[in-house]
Parts: C-alpha cells; sequence; structure tokens
C-alpha cells in the first residue's frame, strides 16, 4: 500500500507539540502539588485528601494522566519505527506493546482517582 499524500506531508511538529505541551502538564502538576504541601500542613494522608477533594484537582490530575498516557504512546511508536527496523523486530508488536502499557497505565490511574 502507498502512503496518501497527507501521510507523505507530516512532519512531525504536530506530536513535537504534543509532547511539548503535556511535559508542561505534567511539570506543572508536580509544581502545584510542591506548592500546596509547602503551604500546608506537610504530606499526610489528610492533606491528600483536602487536595483530591477538589473538582479542578480531580479535573487536572484525570487531563493530564490522559496526557501523559497519549505522550506514553507517541513515545513508543517513535521508538519502534526507530528501533524496529534497526532490530528486525515487528514495529506493530512493540507499539502494541506501548499501548497496553499505557492503557494499563491509564485504567490504573483511574481506579486511584476514583
Amino acid at each position: 500500500m502507498g502512503m496518501t499524500a497527507a501521510e507523505k506531508n507530516r512532519n512531525g511538529i504536530r506530536e513535537w507539540v504534543f509532547q511539548r505541551a503535556t511535559n508542561f502538564l505534567v511539570i506543572l502538576y508536580g509544581v502545584v502539588m510542591l506548592c500546596f504541601f509547602l503551604s500546608a500542613d506537610g504530606f499526610s494522608y489528610d492533606t491528600l485528601s483536602l487536595l483530591f477533594s477538589k473538582t479542578w484537582f480531580v479535573l487536572y490530575t484525570l487531563i493530564t494522566l490522559a496526557c501523559a498516557c497519549l505522550n506514553s504512546v507517541l513515545a513508543g511508536w517513535q521508538i519502534a519505527t526507530d528501533y524496529g527496523r534497526k532490530f528486525n523486530i515487528s514495529e506493530s508488536a512493540l507499539t502494541s506493546v506501548g499501548v497496553i502499557v499505557s492503557a494499563g497505565y491509564f485504567v490504573f490511574g483511574l481506579m486511584i482517582l476514583f
């Protein structure tokens, strides 16, 4: 099968921007948690319960979790296309492993969050 015109014109800018935006979300998430713990009574179950009782933080956690999982799928695909050919391993199999691990990570995160 040949590549479509849209596939030929892809240069990776969208993926690069998505990865950088996701990295920003994750770093900001860490900064928010760090600031909260520094301003609260320290790191304890009660402090975490207070933080996760806020709807905005649960939504932000959910968005960050989803973006981090999608980012890992994208990174897995990039690694699979680079090293799958080099070591003669199926790119589809490597990408599938990345998707399965990321989906498990997402489901586990949802179980903890809700």
